[in-house]
């Protein structure tokens, strides 16, 4: 019969074992292994996707070569990159003008809030949004990278809202991926 003291023992010693496991295999996408390193075709930045993101190149009507990078299908989770010019313009002056002038006239818009956003080689903000498109609830999280006074990277993530807002780990980790080529 195991006595008090004896099955404080046994618990500790079984919450040691459990955790020296863990620590001894951490899953694959903790450390980084899963990913693959997407280029530009333009050769102005990478990025890491996880496991379930494929990068998928084709012309536009005229011509120009552009990418979609999307989660198992353009529906679930899809990210545009853009480079976009400001002259002088703050990043939240910057980010106040996209709502104002785009995001808001998406049907269903709801703002979720800007927060700051670290751990890129950028500074930046993450602004998230609700909206609709065909009746589909959306989830979007958009990522303004500021390069310097002149250039701003935007990295924006739609997709279905009940797909799509548990990966925030993910657009995040594919954020703090994005790497300019100098």
């Amino acid at each position: 019969m195991f006595s008090f003291s004896n099955r404080r023992y046994f618990l500790l010693s079984f919450l040691l074992l459990i955790s020296s496991l863990l620590l001894a295999f951490p899953s694959k996408y903790v450390r980084g292994q899963d990913t693959t390193t997407f280029q530009d075709p333009d050769g102005k930045y990478t990025l890491e996707l996880p496991p379930n993101w494929k990068a998928v190149t084709y012309q536009d009507g005229a011509g120009k070569e552009r990418v979609d990078i999307i989660y198992r299908d353009r529906a679930f989770g899809l990210l545009k990159v853009t480079q976009e010019s400001v002259s002088g313009s703050t990043l939240e002056a910057f980010i106040q003008s996209d709502i104002d002038q785009n995001l808001r006239f998406r049907p269903g818009y709801v703002y979720n809030g800007v927060e700051k956003f670290g751990g890129s080689s950028l500074p930046g903000q993450l602004l998230q949004f609700d909206f609709s498109t065909g009746g589909q609830p959306k989830k979007g999280r958009n990522y303004y990278l500021k390069a310097d006074g002149q250039t701003i990277w935007v990295l924006r993530f739609a997709g279905k809202r009940d797909v799509f807002s548990p990966l925030r780990h993910e657009s995040d980790a594919i954020a703090r991926s994005f790497k300019l080529i100098k």
